[in-house]
């Protein structure tokens, strides 16, 4: 019975250990560079984004954007063009730490000024 204990309990501590591990190692940089460039690259504006990146696991692995800016187009002088409070990424974690940007779903949180 000691043996079914130990482990249970070493699987536990392989597990907790696991998670922590692929919590930090997860890309945020890299999100918030590949997102900018591929939104670049579509679009020709420079997206910024100017508040902290968090990765979530509950409900559904994704990515928290805060303070979100887009620049206006090209030629166009002036403030940014859109502001977003919280913009949230719902995205595999596989591809992700992969370093892969996989895009499922994304949502506009708070405010957003046009």
């Amino acid at each position: 019975m000691r043996f079914v204990f130990y482990a249970f309990f070493t699987l536990l501590a392989l597990l907790a250990g696991a998670a922590a591990f692929a919590y930090m190692a997860l890309p945020t940089d890299f999100v918030r560079e590949e997102l900018a460039a591929q939104v670049r690259n579509r679009t020709g504006r420079s997206l910024t984004v100017e508040g902290p990146v968090s990765i979530s696991f509950y409900p559904s692995a994704g990515v928290q954007l805060d303070d979100v800016r887009l620049s206006p187009p090209p030629g166009m002088a002036g403030e940014p063009t859109l502001r977003i409070g919280t913009l949230t990424l719902k995205m595999p974690l596989w591809p992700l730490l992969q370093h892969q940007l996989t895009v499922e779903h994304s949502r506009l949180i708070g405010r957003c000024s046009c």
